[in-house]
């Protein structure tokens, strides 16, 4: 069997290598399979700690948190699986933030709640918000609290 024209292979940094997985076939004990996207999604979630924020119009992200809360959020652009094991904290804090178009440009404010997911920095032996979502619809920002407390 050919494999899909989308194949994946994934590192232990979850980046995708496309040239490595080109025509590849998959072998188990005494069948071949298809590497889909079903395949990979599953593989993917198997032994990981992974949480689903699907895109909509109420879920933001930064990736350039300031502390003086002037950061500027992004529209989500896609469905997006967060693993949660390469952060060290994650924290919640709500309040007003600024959210932007999909071009970048400032729109407004919005309340909302945010999850922070810090890491820890070697080199300067502390820990930074490496990425930051913001949620202006309770209803989405319980679901993933609840995925916390369930994991």
């Amino acid at each position: 069997m050919q494999s899909s024209d989308t194949d994946y292979h994934f590192d232990n940094n979850n980046t995708i290598d496309m040239d490595f997985c080109a025509n590849m076939e998959i072998q188990t004990k005494k069948r071949k399979f298809e590497m889909t996207t079903e395949n990979v999604t599953s593989a993917i979630m198997s032994g990981r700690q992974f949480v689903l924020l699907p895109r909509n119009n109420s879920t933001y992200v930064t990736t350039d948190w300031k502390l003086t809360g002037t950061s500027l959020f992004l529209p989500l652009k896609g469905d997006t699986f967060v693993n949660l094991q390469k952060y060290e904290q994650i924290t919640v804090a709500d309040g007003s933030y600024f959210i932007a178009d999909d071009a970048g440009n400032y729109s407004r404010s919005v309340t909302g709640k945010v999850l922070h997911l810090w890491k820890y920095c070697m080199s300067e032996k502390d820990y930074f918000v490496a990425e930051s979502f913001l949620f202006t619809s309770p209803q989405d920002f319980s679901v993933i609290i609840n995925h916390l407390y369930t994991s």
